[in-house]
């Protein structure tokens, strides 16, 4: 397990995974029951870094740097099944 959220009734564990720019999320019940893996468009700011982010209504808000215009960015992404 890399890092988790309580969002929407769920819990949201993000493990190791990734696959390009996409990391691997289990959401599971409050009660522990797997519901489904997914994986979810997730950027890292430096190796095993991640930029903030939280989890809300089925979406993944994260707050990336960009260096070019030495600017914090919104991305939110659907989280596919949440």
């Amino acid at each position: 397990m890399r890092s988790f959220r309580a969002a929407d009734g769920k819990l949201f564990v993000q493990t190791f995974k990734s696959e390009g720019k996409k990391s691997e999320f289990y959401i599971f019940d409050l009660e522990g029951k797997l519901l489904r893996k997914v994986m979810v468009p997730f950027q890292e700011s430096e190796f095993l870094r991640a930029y903030p982010f939280a989890i809300d209504k089925g979406k993944i808000y994260q707050l990336i740097e960009n260096d070019d215009m030495e600017e914090w960015e919104l991305h939110i992404n659907i989280i596919t099944g949440s």
